[in-house]
């Protein structure tokens, strides 16, 4: 399209009626010669009386270009880029039908204007009829530091967050539609004009008399006075959806402007969340559905969550009890703020566990120090620390409605406490992942608390609710007595664990405290998509029957049955089977192999993978096996459910599980069963899984 020198100047406007004759007249005023500078007015939606203004207008200023098109329906965006379409001058600049400009505006602004940049002004706003302007605002502070230069956008970012004060060059503008989105569609507008074409921003001088006049009122279609679902998210969500390939490429010329502004929309919906902390699960929804990059959830949790979890391991460490924390967390559903402790003297990191808890994950301190299981100066310290992060959270997001906590790591639990007493409004809920008081073995789990003010004030609370603590309590039995007499909801994983765990208790009224506060919640199960999201390359020959183990060889857990059973098999049998073995020692258990004749090539064994690619490979194989910890020596009754069969039950595969009797294993559904130490039930499961794989390959 050809056009002339000279400055088209937009203006959609939108039930304007009350203030469209201010913004025109300011554009009358212009020292600009009137043959430099056309007005397209359009207006959009029902005609509120704006249309007879603008005709008496065009007779009042006879010398002034005034064209005007109108569109029947509401739409900022489209009135904008029919604007653009329609304008016949070299450059264009837009004016909100309830701002104004000074006098010097055009001039100004054309002075400077260049094919490759985009020329900005000042801004000053007004709240009300009569008030002074104010030009302390962050458009100002963004450009002041370049007044009379060009630069690149990343040096006054804040230039590009606002649809006016601007003028740009016809031609490039035309190339760009605004898109229509409800929030920021000037936003996404200039940053995707601006990236394409990699222009740089040209600010007036300081004593240039181009001044855009902002009217601060409520309520228009740009500044609605109260955000909805609608307006505080879904809208926000798209403006991001469309700002993020500018934002997550580095070679783009806008990207860090882009990656803030996004940050900047992110933020802008938690505060919509924060006062809708309940409604997390529809919004992880919309943020699937328009495939936003993870990095969202960051800027999108802070400083909203309502809800605290103290979890002393914590991802990014590789720790069973950390992995679980997360899926717990992610399976509440609500947005949490997490105390934990620096793992990495005894645990390596994995991203994989942070994926998980991404979504949901607010503010996260990481006391430093050695990871200690049993010292109780090290359990003071932490919840010192940890105490002092959450009460400067506090600060700014007010105190938490709930406090969650999980052990094996004790330190959580005391934390905990800690916060329940001197926040009583908030509701304390206490995970035990096993027994905490009795080891493997059922003794009792050496350590000794301390004679300090913490343990005083523990000491009091419980006192205060009735059940003192017991004389002579070694760490881990204080621990779980202040647990069962303080906590508000008591989560155990299975019935055999909480049985277990009540037979150590002697006072009945605590006992029946703990049956009236507790659930039975077995371990999470991640949905689908997480088995898909890191594949690893690990061929399989089709031909054979493939059964995988995950896990550590203890004493008490071990896979002597299997093994003996494979040894049993005819060598043409075994010659059909392989047992992959993934483990923390595969050394080890490698030179074990290596020197049996019958096994050496029917079992592979391999080091631990990383959560995701151990979840990629569960639905790879034919079978998954998962054994009991024996404690047919020490106990009556077996607490122990290993978490990892939640793991298998999202994979599809079949499970074979290897049980002691009455366990809670023993208990569950699974594809397959033996006992343990029964080699000729391991024997029958191997058969079975020989037959199955020859039935399926000849169907």
């Amino acid at each position: 399209m050809e056009s002339s020198p000279g400055v088209s100047v937009i203006m959609p406007t939108y039930s304007g009626a009350e203030w469209i004759l201010r913004a025109l007249e300011s554009i009358g005023r212009q020292t600009l010669a009137p043959h430099l500078f056309e007005v397209i007015i359009v207006p959009n939606g029902p005609d509120d009386g704006t249309m007879a203004i603008v005709r008496e207008f065009q007779k009042a200023w006879p010398e002034l270009t005034v064209r005007v098109f109108r569109l029947p329906r509401p739409s900022i965006s489209q009135a904008s880029n029919l604007g653009i379409a329609a304008a016949r001058l070299d450059y264009i600049t837009m004016i909100d039908d309830d701002d104004w400009v000074s006098p010097g505006y055009l001039d100004s602004l054309l002075k400077i204007a260049r094919p490759d940049t985009v020329a900005q002004a000042y801004l000053a706003d007004v709240e009300g009829a009569g008030d002074c302007p104010d030009f302390d605002n962050y458009i100002n502070h963004s450009i002041a530091c370049a007044a009379g230069q060009t630069v690149h956008p990343a040096e006054v970012p804040n230039a590009l967050s606002f649809n006016t004060s601007k003028l740009v060059a016809s031609r490039l503008a035309r190339q760009v539609q605004m898109r229509d989105l409800p929030t920021a569609p000037d936003i996404v507008f200039w940053h995707q004009l601006v990236d394409r074409f990699r222009l740089s921003i040209r600010v007036v001088d300081h004593d240039a008399p181009a001044i855009y006049y902002r009217f601060r009122r409520g309520g228009s279609h740009s500044r609605p006075h109260e955000r909805t679902w609608e307006t505080g998210v879904l809208a926000r969500l798209d403006a991001i959806a469309a700002l993020q390939p500018i934002a997550l490429d580095p070679s783009r010329h806008l990207t860090a402007v882009s990656a803030a502004v996004v940050r900047s929309l992110a933020r802008a919906t938690g505060n919509y969340m924060m006062r809708h902390p309940d409604e997390h699960g529809r919004l992880m929804s919309e943020v699937a559905a328009r495939a936003l990059d993870p990095s969202i959830w960051k800027p999108l949790n802070h400083r909203r969550a309502k809800d605290l979890a103290i979890a002393y391991a914590f991802p990014p460490a590789s720790d069973t009890s950390a992995l679980v924390a997360a899926r717990r967390l992610r399976e509440r559903g609500v947005a949490v703020d997490v105390v934990s402790h620096n793992m990495a003297a005894l645990r390596s990191e994995d991203s994989s566990g942070s994926t998980i808890i991404a979504p949901y994950l607010g503010r996260h301190t990481v006391v430093s120090g050695k990871p200690v299981f049993a010292s109780w100066p090290d359990v003071v310290l932490f919840c010192r620390k940890g105490m002092a992060a959450v009460e400067h959270w506090e600060l700014s997001s007010g105190i938490y409605r709930s406090v969650y906590s999980r052990a094996m790591w004790p330190a959580s639990h005391v934390l905990a406490a800690m916060y329940r007493i001197r926040r009583p409004a908030a509701r304390w809920v206490a995970e035990f992942s096993d027994p905490l008081s009795r080891n493997i073995h059922h003794e009792v789990r050496p350590g000794r608390r301390g004679d300090d003010d913490l343990t005083a004030e523990i000491d009091a609370a419980a006192v205060a609710a009735g059940f003192p603590v017991p004389d002579g309590c070694s760490l881990f039995q204080w621990i779980e007595h202040v647990t069962f007499a303080l906590a508000d909801e008591l989560m155990f994983t299975n019935v055999n664990q909480r049985s277990y765990m009540l037979d150590l208790v002697a006072d009945p009224a605590l006992r029946q405290r703990v049956l009236d506060r507790s659930v039975i919640a077995p371990h999470p199960t991640l949905p689908p998509e997480f088995y898909e999201m890191r594949t690893i390359d690990y061929p399989l020959d089709r031909q054979k029957v493939h059964v995988a183990y995950f896990g550590a060889f203890y004493a008490t857990r071990g896979l002597a049955e299997v093994l003996e059973a494979m040894r049993q098999q005819p060598a043409s049998e075994r010659s059909r089977l392989v047992l992959h073995v993934f483990t923390g020692d595969p050394e080890a258990m490698r030179t074990t192999i290596a020197h049996d004749p019958a096994l050496r090539d029917c079992v592979r064994v391999n080091p631990y993978v990383s959560y995701l690619e151990f979840l990629n490979l569960t639905t790879r194989f034919d079978c998954l096996l998962v054994n009991d910890v024996d404690t047919s020596k020490t106990s009556t009754i077996n607490p122990y459910l290993p978490s990892k069969l939640s793991d298998y039950r999202g994979s599809g595969t079949p499970i074979w599980a290897i049980v002691e009797p009455d366990s809670i294993l023993s208990q569950q559904f699974t594809d397959h069963q033996s006992l343990l130490g029964d080699v000729a039930g391991a024997a029958r499961v191997l058969g079975e899984l020989t037959i199955k794989h020859a039935v399926s390959a000849t169907s």
